[in-house]
């Protein structure tokens, strides 16, 4: 990568990131794996994680409306 890519000044291109596609396919992402993984040890470790946890709260959520509105099409 490089330096005019790192600081916006050239596209990354048009493809989107897989969760991304995932959501839009209303199919799982790979939340669980990244950020619930962290999450799940910080509860273990008892170490604060609050911003993973908001990230993965917010993804699960959205996971989960796409998935009802894939399963019940208007």
């Amino acid at each position: 990568m490089n330096r005019d890519t790192r600081f916006g000044a050239v596209g990354s291109g048009n493809h989107a990131g897989s969760m991304a596609l995932d959501i839009a396919r209303g199919i799982p992402t790979e939340i669980d794996e990244l950020t619930g993984f962290i999450v799940r040890e910080g509860e273990r470790l008892k170490l604060p994680v609050p911003n993973c946890k908001a990230v993965y709260r917010l993804l699960k959520d959205l996971e989960i409306a796409a998935q009802k509105r894939v399963a019940n099409p208007r």
